[in-house]
């Protein structure tokens, strides 16, 4: 009964003492600016015993920002809430969930890119590439969203575009795959150079198909691969 009138006493003295602003669930505090561009800030869920509300704070300074998992018995969390003063002290037993402001920023990159808005995503991703590149869970988003630039630049037969894109890609994740039955990411350069390579060749300009085929080769040890064979060998034909 003491720790329910205790945490009861927490949550009236700290819906007073907020404003409405700290408790909007999804509220745009951004005045009209993209979600990286505002000011950083974590978000705080309460449980259900708290009605699930929604706390914002000034970013908290966990180690290496990342939420700790274990804490001790009665331990609280000191924060700042958004246009307050002072500081507030939220017990761990009344927090669901805490989302970083780089986290927030991924999701909304990562729903950028299931859009097909890339354009923009790229914004998002060059902003946590500058400012959170050890967060976890930006190497994989990344990479989805740089093999998404490819597919898009393909389908706009833009294949000089999509290699460039393709080789960061390798450059980040030489394994990489879209799903475990997609083949590796060098056999989608391959496969981007047969069809710039075969434009060289069709408009007779055989140095530059040349000079393209042997950097591929060399540059990624392709000498056994399909389409360095192949392109090998439209080149001794003409």
């Amino acid at each position: 009964r003491s720790r329910t009138l205790l945490l009861t006493a927490f949550a009236v003295g700290l819906a007073l003492s907020l404003p409405a602003t700290a408790w909007a669930q999804g509220e745009d505090i951004g005045d009209g600016k993209k979600f990286f561009e505002r000011e950083p800030f974590d978000k705080i869920t309460c449980t259900k015993a708290f009605d699930e509300e929604v706390i914002l704070v000034n970013p908290i300074a966990f180690p290496n920002r990342r939420v700790p998992t274990k804490h001790k018995a009665g331990e609280k969390l000191r924060v700042q809430p958004l246009d307050l003063d002072e500081q507030k002290e939220v017990p761990w037993t009344a927090i669901e969930k805490i989302d970083l402001f780089e986290q927030m920023v991924l999701e909304e990159a990562n729903k950028l890119v299931a859009a097909a808005k890339l354009d923009e995503a790229f914004d998002y991703f060059s902003f946590l590439e500058r400012n959170y590149k050890k967060m976890d869970g930006l190497p994989e988003a990344h990479q989805n969203y740089l093999y998404q630039c490819v597919v898009s630049s393909v389908k706009n037969m833009n294949y000089d575009e999509a290699l460039g894109v393709a080789e960061e890609l390798y450059s980040q994740n030489p394994k990489y795959r879209p799903t475990e039955s997609s083949p590796p990411i060098l056999d989608r350069i391959g496969f981007l150079a047969e069809k710039i390579i075969g434009d060289y060749i069709v408009k007779e300009d055989f140095r530059a198909a040349k000079t393209l085929l042997r950097r591929l080769e060399t540059q990624y040890n392709a000498g056994g691969e399909p389409f360095v064979k192949n392109l090998r060998g439209k080149l001794t034909e003409v």
